[in-house]
């Protein structure tokens, strides 16, 4: 049935007086509807072929790049600056897969399509100019969250400060994603060591290079070995955000020290004189009158386990005389000697064979040199002038001691980077 003119008016009217009293701002619908839907897509993509990430955050940019002037500035920008890091050849080694560097695009994606719709809620994308912008009102402040970096590979993964080789982990290298990226106080990732008590302590800006691509870090230990040691630093940690966000860490092995076997070969020693205690220097030395001797030697280790000492005794007497003021004795110990002094850093544990050598006798013959053979002694034989005829105490009489080859068995006291 045909309406009244006066109801057809009234409706024409009413739409009109409610504009013109409460003036809003033009909300873009369109436009708007298909950025969303883009970012959906790109989301959509990512989650069923993390293969091909890089193609479809290309695939992105060019979709939003080519909306200037119906998309907001910002989001534009997000999009280049994500798409501009994926072009590069990042790091396939170790954790650095492509599930997390798609997984590592869809956060940034999906911050950046949380700030929109957000905006959109707020009914904040205003059209001005024949461009599309945010409202400069309170509500359509809307900051985007802020993707903490991937950090998915660090080499070395462990330092070993057993190595006494300090350069092998020394310098340590990161591979990620995005490793630039700026928290909300605008800083980037931190470096802390922290200890067997969860203590921290920052390692220096100026011990990490960042001025390098956005996938790439390292930072040097070189000269940290003894605060690494002396702390007790158990990990070293990467931090981001407020909040230290923890994005990686790797493992410090406390230096013990090692033990290592070493053979040594001694050698003779210099000659050895006794010197006169009684007597008339000169041996009567025949087959019914023997000289008795004795021959000792022994090593030692100094107060510091550093060194080995060896010392050696020798004593010949002669056992009947017929005038006892002429009976020679002949006794007393070699000067100590240093045989072997262990390399900086290391000191001996133990050393084999360690038994004390003894060889005894009694002599008839005038036989210059003689071999005292000392079996499962440190000392293989003593070679011994005894009686050559004559005044020989003081110029014949002597001994050389023959030592055994050493195994010698060092431990560590301190690597090299701690001296």
């Amino acid at each position: 049935m045909p309406q009244p003119a006066f109801t057809k008016r009234l409706v024409s009217i009413v739409p009109a007086f409610l504009l013109l009293a409460c003036p809003m701002p033009p909300i873009v619908t369109d436009p708007v509807d298909q950025i969303e839907a883009n970012f959906q897509q790109a989301l959509a993509d990512l989650n069923s072929n993390s293969k091909e990430w890089q193609a479809v955050v290309k695939n992105l940019e060019g979709t939003i790049g080519g909306l200037q002037g119906q998309v907001d500035e910002t989001l534009r920008n997000d999009v280049a600056t994500l798409a501009g890091r994926s072009t590069a050849k990042l790091y396939t080694g170790a954790g650095c897969t492509f599930d997390r560097y798609s997984g590592q695009a869809r956060q940034s994606i999906q911050s950046m399509l949380s700030r929109y719709k957000q905006l959109k809620k707020n009914k904040c994308l205003e059209v001005s100019g024949g461009k599309v912008v945010v409202a400069d009102r309170p509500e359509c402040k809307v900051e985007r969250a802020n993707v903490p970096p991937l950090l998915c590979a660090v080499e070395p993964t462990t330092v070993n400060l057993s190595v006494s080789d300090a350069e092998s982990w020394s310098t340590v290298s990161l591979h990620g994603f995005g490793l630039d990226a700026l928290d909300s106080r605008g800083r980037k990732f931190d470096v802390v060591m922290v200890d067997d008590q969860e203590r921290v302590w920052p390692i220096p800006e100026t011990r990490i290079a960042r001025n390098l691509p956005h996938y790439m870090a390292t930072f040097s230990l070189v000269g940290l070995g003894k605060d690494l040691f002396q702390r007790k630093i158990g990990k070293i940690q990467f931090r981001w955000g407020p909040d230290s966000q923890m994005i990686g860490e790797i493992l410090i092995l406390p230096w013990k020290p090692q033990e290592v076997d070493t053979h040594v070969v001694l050698g003779p020693s210099p000659a050895y004189y006794p010197p006169l205690i009684g007597g008339d220097r000169d041996f009567y030395t025949k087959s019914d009158r023997p000289t008795d001797y004795v021959h000792k030697a022994w090593l030692k280790l100094s107060s510091d386990s550093t060194l080995l000492i060896g010392q050696s005794f020798m004593s010949a007497i002669e056992r009947m005389e017929t005038n006892p003021k002429n009976k020679t004795i002949a006794l007393g110990n070699s000067p100590e000697a240093i045989w072997y002094a262990a390399p900086k850093g290391w000191k001996i544990l133990s050393f084999l064979p360690n038994l004390d050598a003894v060889a005894q006798g009694a002599t008839t013959d005038h036989l210059c040199l003689s071999v005292r053979n000392t079996p499962a002694a440190q000392v293989a034989s003593f070679k011994d002038c005894i009686d050559d005829g004559g005044d020989d105490v003081g110029r014949t009489t002597r001994q050389i001691t023959e030592w055994r080859p050493l195994r010698i068995r060092l431990r560590q006291t301190a690597p090299p980077w701690l001296n």
